[in-house]
């Protein structure tokens, strides 16, 4: 009965610690997408480069270095219409941007999670002018691949404990029982000496 209460108790904590790996690592991906986001949104090069005639040939290269440097899956740059001005797929530059960008244009900087087939944590930021004028918008997303990978780290600690824990369980009633064969003939003989007496 013990053993089954342990077990049950140690499975409900692996279980609990794996859902907080996987929030915990939501938590970095949105804190590194939102700093990549702002530091983008945030560069005058990418503020001059977004008032050019050629807006993608300028900002393509500088977007692409920004994500192999902070390894996250894209930094997409667009106007405030959607249209996108870099993506890491070249093919996608030129097309509209599907995510939500609303709150972005009010100035404000967001993040979302996408679902299915790609899920993600993103942060669009605005891209403001001299004037205050949202004149871009920067996208950037880290896969739930990261979030994983929190959770795989954390995977061989969680099965030693486990082990260990069962092995203290499996081991723990035959040595309570033990025990207490042990203190029921100290009280047997303490009981004789006594009479004896």
């Amino acid at each position: 009965m013990q053993t089954w209460l342990l077990a049950a108790v140690l499975l409900v904590g692996v279980l609990v610690v794996l859902i907080e790996a996987g929030h915990d690592a939501k938590a970095q991906n949105r804190d590194l997408a939102l700093g990549v986001a702002r530091s983008v949104a945030n560069s005058p090069f990418v503020l001059s480069a977004a008032g050019t005639a050629d807006p993608p040939a300028r900002l393509r290269p500088y977007a692409e270095s920004v994500r192999r440097a902070n390894q996250v899956d894209f930094v997409v740059i667009m106007a405030p219409d959607r249209t996108r001005w870099t993506h890491p797929d070249r093919t996608r530059v030129g097309q509209q941007f599907a995510g939500r960008i609303q709150p972005a244009l009010d100035g404000e900087t967001f993040t979302e999670t996408s679902g299915p087939p790609d899920p993600s944590v993103r942060a669009i930021a605005p891209l403001v002018d001299g004037n205050g004028q949202v004149v871009a918008l920067v996208a950037v997303g880290a896969s739930t691949g990261t979030m994983t990978a929190e959770v795989a780290r954390r995977l061989p600690w969680l099965l030693l404990l486990a082990l260990l824990a069962a092995a203290l369980a499996y081991a723990g009633g035959p040595l309570a029982t033990a025990l207490d064969r042990q203190r029921s003939a100290r009280a047997e003989l303490s009981r004789a000496r006594a009479t004896d007496a």
